[in-house]
């Protein structure tokens, strides 16, 4: 019994005339004609009485008729379901955040992926970029937000999808935190909070490098913290002065701490979305396209509100 037939079936009966039927499933009436025959001679059962003026069903027709209806309805149901599967319409996506830096630009792209992609199911958690990465290679996750820079493989896509300034964290007691600005080499006798480098190694050794160079010599760390929130904490305890992401101190008001542009060194936090290389899923290239897309806008705006400015 093939589903062919039973679309017949289920036509005919629906129509209760050949070549209406014939005609919306597009088959000449011998063809449908036929395929209403093979089923029968394989129930071995009449389905339909036909005369010249009528179609009616049998008995036997009246008792597969609700039975074929249900088969074509999952069938129908099967088909949406691998065809959206395929577009990348449906689906399940996971999705890590990094834990530190701006959270407003991840959960902005995820927000308007669910408005474009309702039929996807996302299911999020959080790390830093060397967890992310890990997790991402063993298959936990799909998609991971990590800052940059870090070691790119053939293994793992990436696509930027951010950046915004390095300000600094000094205790509000501090001399210079009564300037507009501070200059990183103002800051040489200083003891520095990191976090620690198994975290994000590249991140650490970037940071490292543009801060050690400001200074004109060696970075003396007095202490490490696992967080931008614990670390300036300690600023605020006054164990030292440490550099955080903008976004971060806008929303880690704490007391004690003051945050300052930084005059004499462009530090970048840029955030970016990894995926694996060999993951076809569409849902996974609709997400990244769609990232990379709002990416682009962003930065339209921004070089407009410049120009503007200008």
């Amino acid at each position: 019994m093939e589903l062919r037939q039973l679309r017949a079936f289920v036509e005919v009966a629906a129509q209760l005339h050949f070549g209406r039927a014939a005609e919306a499933l597009h088959l000449t009436q011998p063809a449908l004609s036929q395929r209403i025959q093979h089923l029968e001679r394989e129930l071995q059962v009449q389905l339909l009485t036909r005369t010249s003026r009528q179609v009616q069903l049998t008995p036997a027709g009246e008792v597969l008729l609700p039975h074929a209806k249900r088969m074509i309805d999952e069938e129908d149901r099967a088909l949406v379901a691998v065809r959206a599967h395929s577009s990348g319409d449906a689906g399940r996506l996971r999705i890590a955040y990094y834990t530190a830096g701006d959270p407003m630009l991840p959960t902005h792209i995820v927000a308007e992926f669910r408005r474009r992609f309702p039929g996807v199911l996302i299911e999020l958690s959080h790390g830093y970029t060397v967890a992310n990465a890990s997790r991402l290679r063993s298959g936990e996750i799909d998609v991971a937000f990590v800052r940059l820079p870090m070691e790119q493989t053939e293994d793992i896509r990436l696509i930027e999808v951010g950046e915004e300034p390095y300000v600094l964290a000094l205790p509000s007691s501090h001399p210079l935190a009564r300037r507009r600005k501070v200059s990183i080499r103002d800051l040489g006798d200083e003891g520095w909070l990191t976090f620690p480098r198994a975290l994000n190694p590249g991140q650490y050794d970037y940071l490292r490098a543009a801060l050690e160079a400001a200074l004109g010599g060696p970075q003396r760390v007095v202490a490490e913290e696992p967080t931008e929130e614990a670390m300036v904490g300690s600023v605020a305890e006054g164990i030292g002065v440490c550099v955080c992401s903008l976004s971060r101190s806008h929303q880690m008001r704490i007391a004690g701490v003051v945050y300052r542009p930084i005059s004499d060194a462009t530090l970048i936090s840029r955030l970016a979305l990894v995926a694996r290389s060999e993951d076809n899923e569409m849902a996974v290239t609709n997400f990244l396209d769609f990232a990379r897309e709002l990416s682009q806008r962003n930065q339209g705006r921004r070089g407009s509100s410049r120009h503007n400015a200008g």
